[in-house]
Order: structure tokens, then sequence, then C-alpha cells
């Protein structure tokens, strides 16, 4: 990761090999006008020719001609929208991006105009700088493919106090928590399936759990089979990779557990490979599957954030690991299976084994002491298909919750959007023969999957589901985000279990 440093140097005088001014307008006052003076006019000249006008996005290059200490200056336009976290993220992941062809070592961000408020300024600059630089190339033999860029510094306006300048060295900490999780997500989604199999998934946990002070169990197929969890089992058994269910811990120190405390589990679904089962997908269908693992990335990343951030609630994290495969042993159409709450479920299609894997794994959760349970999946098609790719669905039993998850998201800049659990899609699952099926009608696919892992879930307990087929994987970079996984997911788990008492 870039080294992200503050300063009140003077934006004239910074040494670096690129100044980035972020500006609302392009008015020649202030810091414009010191600018246009020093360049003799030419800043004037650049505007008019280019008709810069400072709208969100836009952005106008020079050479400074030796008039201030950096030799090439980037203008970055922030429009007229009131400055907020997400507003900065994209103006400094589109800066990396804009100056990388540029090669420079060093980046210098500066206001020509201050901005309202530090500290979701500050928050947004760095977040959106460390995931703009990040880029998966552990498998690129030859050149060095690694971003020359390693210094950027946020200037700040030169009147910044002491205890205010504290404050942010603060917040730059904390975000580089965040950051480093959310990247650590993305590298556990961009891993090739042969590397990053359940066992190795296990280790990664058991690895990151020892250094940020997690407690951490990992389970194998005799512990899954003594506890009856059947459905999770039937998907591990075409495969020759053996499934494992991963449990981490955060217990705040020196707090006394109240009765009646809440205790949040985050459940993610760890499909390291996802062929579709006998219900085989075609090639086009299974590549990128190894990605069907990226809701147990977002919660990784989670907790990983949260044990070092230490919010005061207790926080487990469940995760169901294993691949879906095609071998002799594998699981059947019709095949009939009983889950960890005594449910029985007929196999109707072994590519939804998401839900069998997530159904145990809730059920096993909400057995384990916790009060609240967020699951996070890439679930379905059907989700992509009815919102995009860059919104994630949310479903919920209880509203509240709901509301406060999708106002830790509105913050955080990650898009969800909440889908109704409609009822008259519950008879969709029913089975002749078993207490519901697997799959519903072909109609409503998000909701059905929705309805069916309510099922697994104590009606006393409030449960949310994440859907995050669309956005969990990028087809290309855009702003902050870049190809292959995003880690989309974390930053709110991350908002919502710090809001929480």
């Amino acid at each position: 990761m870039i080294t992200i440093q503050l300063s009140t140097q003077s934006p004239y005088r910074m040494e670096a090999d690129v100044l980035v001014l972020l500006t609302h307008h392009a008015r020649k006052q202030g810091i414009l006008r010191g600018l246009d003076k020093r360049l003799d006019g030419h800043l004037s000249d650049q505007f008019q020719r280019e008709e810069f006008e400072a709208k969100d996005g836009q952005k106008l290059s020079c050479n400074t001609l030796g008039k201030i200490e950096a030799p090439r200056l980037l203008l970055v336009g922030l429009g007229e929208k009131d400055d907020d976290m997400p507003q900065f993220r994209k103006a400094a992941a589109s800066s990396i991006r804009a100056v990388k062809n540029w090669k420079p070592t060093s980046l210098a961000i500066a206001f020509a105009q201050s901005p309202k408020n530090l500290g979701p300024t500050i928050e947004g600059l760095a977040l959106g700088a460390w995931l703009a630089s990040y880029h998966f190339n552990h498998y690129k033999s030859g050149d060095n493919h690694d971003s020359p860029l390693k210094d950027l510094t946020l200037l700040l306006p030169a009147r910044t106090s002491a205890a205010v300048r504290n404050d942010l060295e603060a917040t730059l900490h904390r975000v580089r928590i965040l950051a480093e999780s959310i990247i650590t997500a993305r590298d556990l989604v961009n891993e090739p399936p042969n590397t990053l199999t359940p066992t190795e998934l296990a280790n990664r946990a058991e690895e990151m759990a020892a250094k940020v002070g997690l407690e951490c169990d990992i389970f194998g197929p005799s512990e899954l089979r003594e506890w009856g969890m059947n459905l999770f089992l039937a998907v591990s058994v075409g495969s020759v990779e053996e499934p494992r269910l991963i449990h981490m811990r955060y217990i705040p120190k020196g707090r006394r557990k109240r009765k009646n405390a809440k205790v949040l589990a985050l459940v993610g679904k760890g499909v390291t490979f996802d062929s579709g089962g006998l219900s085989i997908k075609p090639t086009s269908g299974m590549v990128g599957m190894h990605a069907d693992m990226a809701g147990a990335a977002a919660v990784f990343g989670a907790i990983q954030a949260i044990a070092q951030l230490k919010p005061t609630i207790e926080v487990h994290c469940f995760i169901g690991a294993t691949e879906n495969m095609t071998g002799a042993a594998a699981y059947r159409i019709n095949d009939i299976v009983k889950g960890y709450n005594g449910k029985f479920v007929e196999i109707k299609n072994t590519d939804a084994e998401g839900r069998l894997v997530l159904a145990d794994t809730m059920a096993y959760a909400a057995n384990q002491g916790v009060t609240e349970i967020i699951d996070v999946a890439t679930l379905t098609g059907a989700c992509l298909v009815a919102l995009g790719p860059w919104t994630a669905g949310l479903m919920s039993n209880q509203q509240s919750m709901a509301d406060n998850l999708l106002e830790a998201s509105h913050s955080t800049g990650e898009s969800i959007w909440q889908l109704p659990l409609i009822e008259e899609l519950r008879p969709t699952l029913k089975s002749h023969t078993a207490d519901l099926a697997n799959v519903g009608g072909r109609y409503g696919g998000a909701i059905t999957a929705g309805l069916f892992l309510r099922e697994f879930v104590p009606e006393d307990l409030h449960w949310t589901h994440l859907d995050i087929a669309g956005p969990s994987f990028a087809d290309k970079d855009l702003h902050h985000i870049s190809k292959g996984g995003t880690g989309f997911g974390v930053t709110t788990l991350v908002q919502y279990t710090m809001k929480q008492k």
C-alpha cells in the first residue's frame, strides 16, 4: 500500500511529482488565482481552451513550467455537490488513475476551497487512494507490474489546529485498517480456486485471527456430520476438497456481558469454486466462479477490521467453505436432505447450493447465542438481473435492523436496495415429499432464495440477508473499484457494527 501522510505545507512549495487540486468551481479565487498568477496566465488559457468548469469528474492537466515545486498540475472538478466521504473517495481514486501513465512516485492533493468537514474528506481521499492503487498481480511473472507511486501527501488548510490534526491522524489510522481489510477481501476473491481451497481459506482465517487477536475455531467433515449439518455436507461431497466451517469471535475486553446484550453474527457463503454440481454450468457460466466466495471474503475482511477498531458489542463470524463439484459422490436432483435445524429439503437444482451452505451455517450460528445475523452471499443471478451490477439486494425479518444497515451503506457509498420478502412467493418452495424445495419458480428468484433462508433462522432472531452477486466482482476499473474482486460489503458491515451498542 502507498504511504499517505498529512501536511500543512503550501501547495506552491510542495515537492511532489504531481500536485492535484480539487475544486468546486473554475473562478480565479484563492489558490486558483495564485496559481494562475504564478503560471503567467497559462491556467486561464487552459480553462478557456478546454472549457474547464470544474464539473464533477472533469479534469485539466498542465506543466507548471518550474513556477512551483511540483512539475505537473492536475485539476479535478468536484461539481456543486455537498462535500461527503464518497465524493472525495471518487475524486482521489480518479486522480490516481488519471496520473497512472505519468508514472509518478509521489503525489500531493490540495483543496482550492476549504472542505466543510475535514474528517469525512480525509477519510474519503485516503480510502479512495488506497483502493484505486490496488492491483492483484501475484501471478504475473517477468517485469515489475507494481505502480511506481509510493507516497501521497494530503495538504490540509494552513490554519489547521494541532487538535484537529491529531483527530485527522486518528482518522487516517482507522481508514488504513479499513482499506487493508477491503484489500484482504479483494485478494481472497481474486485468488484462483486451485490456490484458495476451503482448507486454505481456513488456514488464512487462522493466520489473520492470530494476527489481530480473534478467537478462531475450524471444523471439518467429522464435526459437520456429528452436528447434522447435512445440507452443507451435501454440497461438498462431490469434491475431493474437504469442507471447512470457520468460526471467528471478537469479544470486547473488560466488558461484562449484560443480560439481553446484542451479539452479532456475520455469516458468509464460501463456495471457493462452483461448477453447478450435477446441474452443471456451461463453460461461460463457470468462468469467474472462483468468486462465489465473495460473501465469505466480505465477512472475513469485516471482522479483520472489527478486531482492530474494537466496537463495544460481541461479534462472531461464520464461514461455510466448500466446493460444489460433480464427483461420483455428488448430491443429486430429488435427493432429500435433513438440515441442522431438522427441516428436510428436496434438491431440485444442485446449482442452488449457496443457500444450502448458508442454511446450515446460519442455523448453527443461531445456536451459538447470537441475537442478530447478517448473511452475505453471491446468491442469485436474479438479484443481478433485478438491480444491476453495482447494487446489492437486502431482505430482512426486522425492519429497524434493515434501516440501520441501509443507513450504514448510504454513509459508506455502497449501493444496497431493499427487496420485499413477498409471502405470496413462499408456496413456490413447496415440495410434495419434503418440508421445502431448494428453489422456487421462475420468477422472483432473489426473493425466493431469501424466503428459503428465512426458514433456517429462529423467528425471534433478527436477520438480514445481503445478496451481493452484482457488486462483488467488477469487469473493469471504475474509480476506487478495481477489476476483479471489489471487497463490497466490508465498509457497510464495519460501519453498521461500530454503531451498535
